[in-house]
């Protein structure tokens, strides 16, 4: 889904729309990489002359969590909180997006409720899903149910329920601790996030999370292992499932990002 702004295509929308059109396959190619960064050079340049240009101080944010290079993200994300703009709903979900990625869920979660929580902007496209994904990867039940019976009386996609079933019933009350581990171990690697329901012809629908990680990989793999035995751990010491159904709930799958150097470990 285009997290595109339908206007005019001035300079600050045009990089805008760029940025935020790169997937997180796309982000993992040497490529693209390259491109972010011609981006952020531009930008530089027009952050400099329009400091508070909301449009321009997220995308500069995206684009430099994108390309790993948080610490000097958070000025932009900083500045684009403050002049956050619930009319420019498509740059303020690309915002939520950003603070997801980092783990930074409190503003995540400020900003998704500010759009839900208007009856007029929580009907424009992705809002209510935007929200949901945030919700889940945050591991906020409230919220998450919340969302279920806004969907449902606003007659749009119900992907809170989805996400509820998928997870399980009986594993709900688990998913603040499952996403607080989850989280405790991939920081600070992310650079992007995708999260998608798998229709693979049974019921419930699978749930899919993908992160784009900053590291070789042997890194990836090492910590693809972390997270695998930290949840197997937790629900093993916690439940009387099987450790493994928490496991595959969700454990997410990892891509690093190809180096500039173009090298790659191999084992």
């Amino acid at each position: 889904m285009s997290m595109g702004v339908p206007q005019p295509q001035t300079e600050d929308v045009e990089i805008f729309n760029e940025i935020c059109g790169l997937d997180l396959y796309d982000i993992c190619t040497k490529s693209a990489q390259l491109r972010l960064r011609e981006l952020i050079w531009r930008l530089n340049r027009l952050v400099r002359q329009q400091q508070s240009n909301f449009v321009l101080r997220t995308a500069s944010a995206v684009a430099l969590v994108k390309t790993a290079q948080r610490d000097l993200a958070l000025p932009d994300l900083e500045a684009a909180y403050a002049l956050r703009r619930c009319d420019l709903v498509p740059v303020q979900r690309a915002l939520i997006r950003a603070f997801v990625t980092i783990g930074d869920f409190t503003r995540a979660l400020s900003l998704a409720k500010e759009l839900t929580s208007n009856p007029e902007l929580r009907a424009q496209e992705g809002v209510i899903i935007n929200a949901a994904w945030t919700a889940f990867l945050a591991g906020d039940i409230e919220y998450l149910m919340e969302l279920g019976e806004i969907a449902k009386s606003t007659n749009q996609d119900d992907l809170a329920s989805q996400i509820i079933e998928s997870f399980g019933a009986d594993m709900l009350h688990h998913l603040p601790r499952h996403q607080k581990i989850v989280q405790s171990i991939l920081q600070p690697y992310p650079c992007w996030v995708y999260c998608n329901l798998l229709d693979d012809g049974h019921e419930p629908l699978l749930l899919s999370v993908n992160y784009a990680v900053k590291c070789t990989k042997l890194e990836r793999r090492a910590l693809e292992s972390k997270l695998v035995r930290a949840l197997y751990d937790y629900y093993e010491e916690n439940t009387d499932m099987p450790p493994g159904r928490g496991v595959a709930a969700f454990c997410p799958d990892l891509y690093e990002i190809v180096e500039d150097n173009g090298t790659e470990e191999e084992q």
